[in-house]
């Protein structure tokens, strides 16, 4: 190979007919020259890419941590290592942890983080398959999933442009299984606020075949066949300085989620909505929905008996929800009706009246917790 370099970089030096007739004659060792150039830039490019986005993440790790920070929440990890390989990940955690102390924590034994080859800024999230939450030191509860892999891709000033999960065979062991979640989110556009131009981030998150455990003290039944959110993210969060700073500014360009869908499927609920979540100075948030529905009663019914709804309350908005419910067939069991349905500052309410208030707990605190097999 060398001497066939030499012989090259020699027929180089003489006129341009000749160098011509000597490639064609040397066609394949000329080719596998500039083929391996290529390929050497190639791997350089991308061990220069992957250190990069290693020192990236590094940084978003960084401010990921003071941004939970600001709530209270912390992460930990036993240890971490980096790789430039490509076969191997750009940063693997062992015992990762998500965690607010004395309270509860979301282990991750092992998480693994690549890159794509093509888009430095895109990465892959390989959380395994399983997790552990805990509360405290006597309850844990594993979280067992197939492919729970989720993409994320930002642009070179750190926003958020592209975020792709599919989780499949998700079992909260002894509270729910989740047949298959799915979440996509991307960059879409502007919106204009009052001539203020803000970006959207659309998303979409589905979860299909949930089924809740027997033994769990729930309202209506045991399968919720699917819930659907369409969701626009109104606005950009400047990534920079605190979380709670970013927040304010986004508020105060007129931020906000707005809810063009929303779909529940839990039989005998149906009920379908579109509305938007606004938060005030204290960043506290408020859910407004118009809905249509049938089996709404039923609902407030059965959590009415679970203490979790005021009777009053109920009453009230039952009365002025039988006077406008229809039944679109008479083999209908249940009523459909359209009524606004909120929650703010603690309160839910129905047709406008409280059913739920700020301070009410139910009586027993075993009603979301599963009972003892006897």
């Amino acid at each position: 190979m060398i001497e066939k370099l030499k012989n090259i970089f020699s027929a180089c030096r003489q006129s341009p007919g000749r160098v011509l007739s000597f490639l064609k004659s040397n066609l394949w060792g000329t080719l596998a020259f500039i083929l391996a150039f290529l390929l050497g830039l190639f791997f350089i490019n991308l061990t220069m890419s992957r250190t990069y986005a290693v020192k990236q993440l590094k940084s978003a790790l960084l401010n990921l941590e003071s941004y939970l920070n600001e709530f209270n929440l912390d992460l930990a990890y036993d240890n971490y290592s980096t790789s430039s390989i490509y076969t191997q990940p750009l940063i693997r955690f062992t015992n990762f942890e998500l965690y607010r102390p004395g309270k509860w924590a979301l282990k991750i034994p092992e998480l693994r983080i690549r890159n794509s080859v093509w888009n430095a800024g895109r990465f892959y999230l390989i959380l395994g398959d399983e997790q552990i939450l805990s509360f405290g030191k006597d309850e844990n509860i594993t979280i067992t999933a197939d492919n729970a892999d989720l993409q994320i891709a930002a642009n070179s000033a750190g926003n958020l442009e592209l975020l792709l999960a599919q989780i499949k065979n998700i079992n909260v062991k002894n509270y729910f299984k989740i047949q298959e979640l799915n979440l996509a989110g991307r960059r879409v556009g502007t919106h204009n606020n009052g001539g203020l131009a803000l970006s959207v981030f659309e998303n979409h998150l589905e979860a299909k075949n949930i089924t809740l455990n027997g033994l769990l003290n729930y309202p209506l039944s045991s399968g919720i066949s699917r819930i659907y959110a369409k969701t626009n993210f109104v606005g950009a969060l400047n990534p920079e300085g605190s979380f709670t700073a970013a927040m304010e500014n986004w508020l105060h360009q007129g931020g906000y989620i707005g809810i063009p869908n929303l779909v529940v499927n839990w039989s005998p609920l149906l009920l379908v909505g579109r509305g938007e979540i606004n938060f005030n100075e204290r960043l506290e948030p408020s859910l407004h929905l118009m809905t249509s529905s049938k089996g709404l009663t039923k609902l407030m019914d059965d959590l009415q008996e679970r203490d979790f709804l005021e009777r009053k309350g109920v009453f009230v908005a039952k009365i002025l929800l039988a006077n406008k419910s229809f039944k679109l067939s008479e083999e209908d069991r249940y009523s459909s009706v359209i009524t606004p349905l909120d929650f703010s500052d603690g309160k839910i309410s129905v047709e406008n009246i409280t059913v739920r208030g700020a301070r009410q707990t139910p009586r027993s605190s075993t009603t979301l917790t599963p009972l003892k097999q006897p």
